[in-house]
């Protein structure tokens, strides 16, 4: 009688292991990104934001002053490069660029902007596919795979902190997030690195700013482009 317990109480503990040390699924490693960063829904709500620091062109070694505001649908970024200043915008469905180093321009049709790009993978969960383990600057991390309409993304979500330390999409171009810090309520990467587009881009944020008070006028296009 004793060893037939025995046995039931071995198995049921190798059963409870086996339960303990199972993988995250993707659509888990999602929600405990938006649990850690603050929530989804929270997130969701925010209507605007303007981050403010510094800009470095890596490759050129240019660095610029840098502030992005973001009220969907509507942005704008603009950098000082010592002077020269390069702004970036969208309005109303119009992407316009003031720059002088390549020229101004203007053009329709244009996607709305987001504050949260990654709230995209809040219904991602059912297509996440959990593709093994990485390090990211020393971090352990699940590195998962998302494929939608849009293209493909690749997400490596730090172990430890459920926060996003890295992504690629589907064109090769990869971003690096670091140096998590609150504002608002919400948990936001202070340093993002970007490799693999048409520059290399550095961007430190002394400043993030939620739900920001917009001045009239804020996205309105510039007179020299229109």
């Amino acid at each position: 009688m004793h060893v037939r317990w025995a046995v039931t109480l071995m198995a049921m503990v190798a059963c409870c292991a086996g339960v303990a040390q199972a993988e995250p699924s993707g659509g888990d490693l999602i929600a405990k990104y938006f649990e850690a960063s603050g929530g989804k829904d929270k997130m969701a709500a925010v209507k605007s934001r303007v981050d403010t620091g510094t800009f470095m062109l890596v490759d050129m070694g240019m660095e610029a002053t840098y502030s992005n505001t973001v009220a969907p649908p509507n942005s704008l970024m603009a950098l000082d490069f010592d002077g020269t200043i390069v702004q970036n915008g969208v309005t109303d469905g119009v992407a316009w660029s003031v720059n002088p180093f390549q020229g101004n321009s203007k053009t329709e049709g244009a996607s709305d902007s987001t504050i949260f790009p990654f709230l995209a993978l809040a219904d991602a969960g059912p297509v996440a596919k959990v593709a093994g383990e990485e390090e990211v600057e020393d971090a352990a991390c699940h590195k998962v795979e998302v494929a939608g309409p849009d293209g493909s993304l690749t997400v490596w979500f730090d172990k430890e902190t459920g926060l996003i330390s890295k992504s690629v999409d589907d064109s090769g171009s990869t971003t690096l997030f670091s140096d998590y810090k609150e504002a608002g309520g919400l948990t936001v990467p202070h340093k993002i690195v970007q490799s693999g587009g048409e520059f290399n881009l550095e961007m430190t944020l002394t400043k993030v700013e939620i739900d920001a008070k917009m001045e009239d006028g804020t996205f309105d296009i510039p007179e020299e482009v229109n």
